[in-house]
């Protein structure tokens, strides 16, 4: 079954913002393990996680036409692909952004 990241299953409604990392484990975390890491890269390799995409490839307000992959940097090869990207449409503006996105609350969902 496919994974879809910023977007809701089949429905063409996609997420408007912009999303630093993504991490998929084949365990549960616990609020203090999330909480602990979720301002930090990880160290590799870790216990239970099948896929790490930091979204650090492309480069902020340059042309990446050429990155059609995600990158999945835990190990696993579980590379994806990167669909409606504006530097995929032959637009020169990025959609990578500089630095990290703030946040303070992390999003945690037990099950798919």
């Amino acid at each position: 079954i496919p994974l879809n990241i910023g977007r809701e299953g089949s429905n063409i409604q996609y997420f408007n913002g912009a999303i630093d990392e993504v991490r998929i484990w084949n365990a549960g975390r616990s609020q203090q393990q999330i909480e602990s890491s979720m301002t930090n890269f990880l160290s590799l390799p870790q216990t239970d996680l099948v896929a790490y995409y930091n979204f650090n490839q492309g480069v902020a307000t340059a042309d990446n036409r050429e990155i059609t992959q995600l990158k999945d940097v835990s190990g696993s090869g579980l590379n994806g692909a990167l669909n409606t990207f504006s530097q995929l449409n032959g637009n020169t503006t990025s959609n990578w952004v500089s630095g990290s996105i703030p946040h303070t609350t992390p999003i945690r969902r037990t099950s798919l």
